[in-house]
């Protein structure tokens, strides 16, 4: 995995902890970490009622099951750990009607 570094994926959250999301990449069912200290668009409050985390200012909210588009940051070999960080899309642009 250490020549994808850089790429993106679909994946899906499959875990929420104070300090991490874990997600699963779709078309390689490989598992990662998403560090919430990563994540510097916002503060993020750890919401273990509801499986999410939201933030203070955005309002973004990750949640168990949600789908996202992540981007590979670091491969440790020795740890046999994935890091990656969330991309934010831009939204898309109002159509003419």
């Amino acid at each position: 995995m250490k020549d994808k570094i850089g790429k993106r994926f679909q994946a899906v959250i499959s875990g929420v902890t104070e300090s991490t999301l874990y997600v699963e990449l779709q078309e390689l069912c490989i598992s990662g970490a998403v560090p919430i200290e990563l994540m510097v668009d916002d503060y993020y409050y750890h919401d273990p009622k509801n499986l999410r985390i939201f933030g203070e200012i955005t309002l973004n909210s990750y949640t168990l099951g949600d789908r996202v588009t992540v981007e590979l940051i670091d491969v440790n070999l020795h740890r046999k750990q994935l890091t990656f960080t969330i991309i934010r899309e831009a939204p898309a642009p109002p159509e003419d009607q």
